[in-house]
């Protein structure tokens, strides 16, 4: 398949969120030449340091910076995206939403393993996870991804989407009601 993966990133632009991680990532797909369009979303104290950095590595026509994303607009950011990622280095990252947020609109992810990560994503079902944080390793992820079939990709969305069902208020509430009535 040699369609463009469409790739988002989607985090406070501060130290340790893996902003510079991500376009180091972006780099070096550059230069395996596979074809992608990666879209950023936020806002933060190393924006215009993340803007200068997409400079230096020549990647300005790959890249469309969205800014800071209204929290109502989240999900149409991800509705465009094949795949996100999440490369966030902060050791006190718990839980991490924004990953969350991805797999309920059916987006895979790329993430470190760092705090609940192994929770909720599932190695080569409902995305991938990455050991440490260097560039070639969300790279590699990437092209993982990129080689799939059609068929594949398909289902690694529906899982994305379904790995999280456990998590929507509803389903909260149903299983509350059930052990409340059971006591």
């Amino acid at each position: 398949i040699n369609d463009t993966i469409r790739i988002g990133f989607l985090s406070r632009i501060d130290p340790g969120k893996g902003w510079e991680v991500f376009l180091q990532s972006l780099f070096l797909l550059k230069q395996k030449k596979l074809p992608f369009q990666a879209i950023i979303g936020g806002g933060g104290s190393e924006f215009d340091t993340m803007i200068n950095k997409i400079e230096k590595l020549n990647l300005s026509d790959n890249i469309i910076i969205k800014g800071v994303i209204p929290h109502d607009d989240v999900p149409s950011f991800f509705n465009n995206l094949d795949l996100f990622i999440f490369s966030s280095i902060r050791e006190s990252e718990s839980l991490g939403l924004v990953a969350l947020e991805a797999l309920a609109c059916g987006v895979p992810i790329i993430a470190k393993r760092n705090g609940a990560i192994d929770e909720f994503v599932k190695n080569n079902h409902n995305g991938f996870i990455f050991e440490n944080s260097v560039a070639h390793e969300i790279t590699d992820k990437i092209i993982k991804y990129s080689n799939l079939d059609k068929t594949a990709r398909l289902q690694m969305k529906k899982m994305a989407f379904e790995s999280v069902r456990k998590y929507d208020a509803k389903m909260i509430a149903k299983n509350l009601c059930n052990t409340l009535k059971n006591l």
